[in-house]
């Protein structure tokens, strides 16, 4: 994985984030064109990666009711990404 993942143009690390909640910078990752990588969702939130899928799942596949598309990237691993608004 590349060390350069950014959110908009600020480089993407747990220092960045500090103003918005780890919710709003979830949403915001998944909601990217690209999606969000298990990695890229450890590096902005610190969580681990079975707190990011629970997290997905309870709250935002659940919770919100988005639709999250799930694939693998060779050089990125699983990648998340939010493809449809609430039902």
């Amino acid at each position: 994985m590349s060390n350069n993942a950014q959110i908009g143009d600020k480089p993407l690390n747990a220092a960045n984030t500090k103003r918005d909640s780890k919710h709003q910078t979830v949403l915001r990752l998944l909601k990217r064109k690209t999606g969000a990588s298990t990695d890229e969702l450890n590096k902005a939130t610190d969580w681990q990666p079975h707190s990011i899928r629970a997290y997905i799942s309870a709250t935002i596949r659940k919770k919100l009711q988005l639709t999250v598309e799930a694939n693998t990237d060779a050089a990125r691993g699983r990648v998340y990404r939010i493809v449809k608004a609430p039902k």
